[in-house]
């Protein structure tokens, strides 16, 4: 049988099956919502290290670190309040391609004075793709996310450099 948080042999002696299972619910329902997922890494004297993680969330409801300790506090403690919770939270990172829209290409070519001509002429990729992914009538795939991203993030690196040496 799969469990929902990870070791849970660790406390299972620690309470009743009962509440064993209120608490794989309870935790069910964070990674159901909020894809927040729970690992017992320890249980002695008296304090239960659980590492809490929340990878990215359909809803977009994603929790700093001080509200994923918060939330499993909660969680925790409702079924085991004689016991100090100690929490590693490990909160969502985006990808930093995520923020790659028509706009922030546009919004970069500006800053940088790059033209499409420049992006085709360094990148080898056609007018017609590349205007396209910046006007926003062709969707971006990943990979093409990414290398505008990177495309962009090592002009402003030659820009920041440029300026340095100036």
């Amino acid at each position: 049988m799969e469990t929902i948080v990870k070791n849970i042999h660790l406390i299972k002696d620690l309470t009743t099956s009962e509440n064993i299972k209120k608490l794989e619910i309870g935790a069910l329902q964070h990674r159901k919502f909020a894809r927040i997922t729970f690992k017992v890494l320890s249980a002695r004297d008296g304090i239960l290290e659980i590492q809490t993680i929340q990878t990215k969330s359909p809803h977009e409801n994603h929790a700093d670190e001080s509200k994923l300790i918060l939330r499993t506090k909660e969680l925790f403690l409702h079924f085991f309040p004689e016991y100090e919770i100690v929490v590693t939270a490990v909160p969502y990172q985006g990808n930093p391609t995520e923020k790659v829209t028509p706009e922030y290409i546009r919004e970069a070519m500006t800053s940088y004075d790059i033209k499409v001509k420049d992006i085709v002429d360094e990148t080898g990729i056609d007018k017609s793709n590349v205007s396209a992914w910046v006007n926003g009538t062709r969707t971006m795939s990943q990979p093409v996310r990414a290398m505008f991203y990177y495309y962009i993030w090592q002009k402003a690196a030659v820009v920041a450099a440029n300026a340095k040496s100036a």
